[in-house]
């Protein structure tokens, strides 16, 4: 768990355009790269993505870190029934992708 909250770099936090599937809405975050020695190498619980100062609204989790840039943490949620989906559909994980050992049907989301 992060100790302290990084104001300081809270502005320099972006946040990737939303695509989906036809389950899952997903983006991607870049932090800047003074917080990655912070980052727990860990799927980060809600309270605990919060506390490095991302922002985003109520149902997103965090499935996985890209490998090439450990500063950019990966999220997903479930599409809502009435949700309208983008053309986008978002690639596989492959070997550059670690999803922590998550497969699908045993991760959280």
């Amino acid at each position: 768990m992060v100790d302290q909250q990084p104001i300081q770099y809270i502005q320099h936090i972006t946040y990737s355009t939303k695509y989906s599937d036809d389950t899952y809405e997903y983006r991607h975050v870049v932090l800047p790269s003074q917080l990655t020695a912070i980052v727990p190498r860990h799927l980060l619980a809600e309270h605990e993505w919060r506390s490095l100062g991302l922002q985003q609204s109520r149902g997103w989790i965090h499935y996985g870190f890209y490998r090439p840039e450990p500063n950019v943490l990966l999220f997903r949620r479930k599409l809502a029934a009435s949700q309208p989906q983008n053309e986008l559909v978002p690639q596989q994980p492959q070997n550059n992708v670690d999803i922590a050992g998550i497969q699908e049907g045993n991760g959280p989301g």
